[in-house]
């Protein structure tokens, strides 16, 4: 009968450590999707919507660029600084950056700039003879990307210029907060 007591008296010791190690497994599980749950979110609010850049003419890399991106939680972000390439659909466009800016945008304010960019990207252009001279713009929008070259083209869409004026109105870095 003493036996029959230690033997319990084991088993319950075994059964509180499984007990606490299952507490334990359940709790890194909760935190676990907890962290999981909240990086979506986050990455949902943080969708990049558009993208923008302007820059010196005849030049891909390595120059100096006005670079713009809006995502949809209405951040609007504004660096100048020296790109890395000239892809601006990739997160690290930017080599070096001189200067950062953040800015909220209201509901009015992202509605506008999305019906700029919707203009742009349905086309066919409107012409502005006297835009940009020496800049290229890039844009990238609805997973397309638009460059126009202000030296090999005479003439740039009035529709880019107006989203182009548009984001730099906004820009924390120019318009807006100055």
């Amino acid at each position: 009968m003493g036996s029959d007591r230690g033997v319990d008296m084991a088993n319950s010791g075994v059964d509180m450590a499984m007990r606490i190690i299952l507490f334990i497994l359940a709790s890194l599980l909760t935190i676990s999707l907890s962290f999981i749950l909240i990086s979506c979110r986050r990455q949902q609010n943080e969708e990049v919507l558009l993208r923008m850049a302007i820059l010196t003419s005849g030049t891909r890399y390595g120059s100096y660029v006005y670079y713009f991106i809006i995502k949809s939680d209405r951040t609007f972000v504004s660096y100048y600084g020296i790109n890395r390439h000239a892809d601006i659909s990739q997160r690290n466009f930017m080599r070096e950056i001189q200067k950062r800016e953040t800015a909220i945008l209201s509901e009015q304010e992202l509605q506008r700039v999305l019906e700029l960019a919707n203009i742009v990207a349905e086309g066919p252009f409107g012409i502005n003879r006297n835009m940009l001279g020496g800049w290229d713009v890039m844009l990238w929008y609805d997973d397309d990307l638009y460059v126009i070259h202000g030296t090999t083209l005479p003439s740039v869409s009035g529709e880019i210029e107006d989203l182009m004026n548009k984001l730099i109105e906004l820009s924390p870095l120019q318009g807006r907060n100055r």
